[in-house]
């Protein structure tokens, strides 16, 4: 079972946590056994929404509902790439020397957000959480093909990373400084992304969007994204 085993998330809890996203066929209820007795107290799963009878399932196994997130996504075959004009902000692509002002944004902007922060056993780790993950992403080459960055003054106030797979560029992680937001940055950043997107000859954008963040996603709608998946992410203490 170690293929599940989550360190990140171990290390930073300290308590075993599994990540499953792909449950193996048969007894459930034994499989759930084999976890205890691997000694794992926490399993966290993204599963399409569409797998209802195995979300169920889980559900009765004590398993509870902590996130929705969407898919939002962007055919680039007939793109052509926009000019971007904010009036506001510079966007380009990151320099080492924006990582503090990016780790903060992230820790502030995420500070109530996502699936670690529904779960009152975790919310307290959330804004520590994100800004490693920001940092993560700024630092492992591994992890992202490229951040893009909005600076007002040479200081970043929002950022945006992608990591392309099977010629798919995937929005990692990405959030402009609360203070400046209702400047457009976020639709210069995108754009940004889409124009990147398309010199690396990508068929598509996609970015996860928890579906009750309304402005978001109605500014991806704006973009001309369209739905692809919806995805539950449950969380298990065994």
């Amino acid at each position: 079972m170690n293929q599940y085993y989550s360190k990140l998330d171990s290390e930073r809890f300290g308590y075993k946590v599994f990540k499953i996203n792909s449950f193996p066929t048969g007894n459930l209820q034994e499989f759930i056994q084999g976890l205890k007795n691997e000694g794992v107290k926490l399993v966290i799963s993204r599963l399409n929404i569409n797998e209802l009878k195995l979300i169920n399932e889980l559900e009765r196994e004590g398993f509870e509902l902590k996130d929705v997130q969407l898919t939002q996504g962007f055919q680039l075959e007939n793109y052509e790439p926009i000019a971007i004009k904010n009036q506001f902000a510079e966007i380009r692509d990151f320099q080492a020397s924006d990582l503090p002002e990016i780790e903060k944004i992230a820790a502030t902007a995420f500070a109530t957000y996502g699936h670690y922060f529904a779960d009152e056993k975790l919310k307290q780790h959330t804004p520590e959480i994100y800004k490693d993950w920001a940092r993560n992403s700024c630092l492992n080459k591994q992890l992202v093909d490229i951040i893009i960055v909005a600076t007002i003054g040479e200081q970043p106030v929002g950022f945006l990373s992608l990591k392309i797979n099977d010629n798919v560029a995937i929005g990692g992680m990405g959030a402009v400084a609360i203070k400046h937001q209702n400047k457009g940055l976020f639709k210069s950043i995108n754009l940004k992304a889409m124009n990147w997107a398309k010199e690396m000859a990508c068929k598509s954008i996609e970015h996860n969007v928890l579906a009750n963040n309304l402005p978001v996603n109605a500014a991806y709608s704006k973009l001309g994204f369209q739905i692809q998946k919806s995805e539950v992410t449950l969380h298990g203490w065994i």
